[in-house]
This record gives structure tokens, C-alpha cells and sequence, in this order.
């Protein structure tokens, strides 16, 4: 089976001694990266069928935040009229 090779990227030169002061005995840094972009394009596939299997559809995370916020507010304004009818009762 014929290799191909990625083109180099361009890193901030800390980034390259930061990579290069964390490789282990014996291994490239063409090793490390290689490592990286598999487990980088495994996380990618591995969301993608999550997503997939769950709904068939991917939501926003912020547009299920706003509508979780505004259950809780709804429920916050029915619990706050139902306390104040049940102290209005009692007074």
C-alpha cells in the first residue's frame, strides 16, 4: 500500500518544543503528530454517530440551553404565583 504525507503545518515554535519535550524514548515527532490525527479523526467519527443515532439531527448547544432556561423560568414563575396564592391563604 502506497503512504502519502500531510502537508507540514506551521506551529508556534513553543508549541514545537512543548511537543517535542512530552515524546517518549524512541518516538518522532512524525509519530506524535500521526497519533494525534488519528485519535483527533476518531473523535470526529465517533460524535458524528452519536449525533446521528440520537436524533438524525444535530441541535445547537445553545439553543438547547435557551430552551432548558426557559422551562426553568417557567417553572420558577409557576412555583413563586402557586407560593404566593398558598401565603395569601394563610395570612
Amino acid at each position: 500500500m502506497k503512504t502519502a504525507t500531510f502537508p507540514p503545518p506551521r506551529v508556534d515554535p513553543q508549541l514545537r518544543r512543548d511537543t517535542e519535550s512530552v515524546l517518549r524514548e524512541g518516538e518522532s515527532l512524525s509519530q506524535f503528530i500521526e497519533q494525534a490525527v488519528r485519535s483527533k479523526v476518531d473523535l470526529h467519527k465517533a460524535n458524528e454517530e452519536f449525533l446521528a443515532r440520537q436524533t438524525g439531527r444535530y441541535v445547537d448547544a445553545d439553543t438547547v440551553l435557551g430552551k432548558l432556561r426557559a422551562k426553568c423560568l417557567g417553572r420558577a414563575e409557576r412555583y413563586g404565583a402557586r407560593l404566593a396564592r398558598s401565603r395569601q391563604a394563610t395570612c
